[in-house]
């Protein structure tokens, strides 16, 4: 498969398979991804999704650490493969705003997986917290939240979500606090499983290099896109320069 290859401020990304891709990128220093997973429906690796995580667990295990994001319905033991490779270091709760549920499963929270070594203890960041309750939202997240919190018709739902860029979009606020909270300033961050960019959007929030790998060339355009708009963004808004220690908390 040929590669096609974008480089837009400090994000390189590549159209193209990420089992390719990831052996020639040597060691990152962290990923945050959301890999395709058992209830993964119309995207690539659907098909066979444990097959395809324990065939990438080998490559991704080279970076210092990593985070991966699942549906709170999903075993945990899809991440087998990684986890005998890497340490564990602890769990994560995403909480949505509002909740919606699944048969009879109350959908209140994602959970993230996080394994290797945490970044290093500063002032500020001495403990690293295991809940992320944000009651708000970007504007951009609007239509998934009416997608999968307020509506409780399997058909609307069906409906709403075909309308959405990519079929399991993620938390803009979640994907940012999971990258805020386990990756340094200066780390490069990957994610092979890219999807419409999330992961990229939130390292330009946080002054992260980022690489990401998206299989399918429409998903591909949307990450672009997405990662262009956010450098503009930053260019209107820049982020405010890091406080002082002394002004920072002394816990987190």
């Amino acid at each position: 498969m040929s590669w096609r290859e974008e480089q837009i401020g400090d994000c390189r990304l590549i159209c193209a398979d990420c089992l390719e891709v990831l052996p020639t990128l040597g060691k990152v220093d962290a990923v945050v991804t959301d890999p395709p997973w058992d209830q993964a429906k119309g995207i690539h690796g659907s098909g066979d999704p444990r097959g395809l995580f324990a065939t990438v667990s080998a490559a991704l295990a080279n970076a210092r650490m990593v985070t991966v994001q699942l549906g709170c319905y999903t075993d945990p033991c899809f991440l087998a493969p990684l986890a005998r490779l890497m340490p564990f270091f602890h769990a994560c709760w995403l909480s949505y705003v509002p909740p919606s549920y699944n048969g009879r499963i109350l959908m209140e929270a994602d959970v993230a997986y996080v394994y290797g070594d945490p970044p290093a203890s500063k002032k500020g960041a001495r403990v690293i917290p295991g809940v992320c309750q944000s009651t708000r939202r970007e504007d951009g997240e609007k239509q998934f939240l009416r997608s999968y919190g307020k509506n409780r018709s399997q058909k609307e739902s069906a409906v709403r979500i075909a309308a959405l860029d990519h079929p399991m979009p993620r938390h803009l606020a979640h994907v940012r606090w999971l990258t805020k909270w386990h990756t340094e300033t200066d780390d490069t961050v990957c994610d092979p499983f890219v999807g419409s960019g999330t992961t990229g959007v939130a390292c330009i929030q946080l002054d992260r290099k980022f690489i990401g790998i998206e299989i399918d060339p429409r998903y591909f355009e949307i990450a672009c896109r997405r990662i262009e708009d956010a450098y503009r963004q930053r260019k209107l808004f820049p982020p405010e320069p890091p406080k002082p220690e002394a002004e920072q908390g002394a816990l987190l």
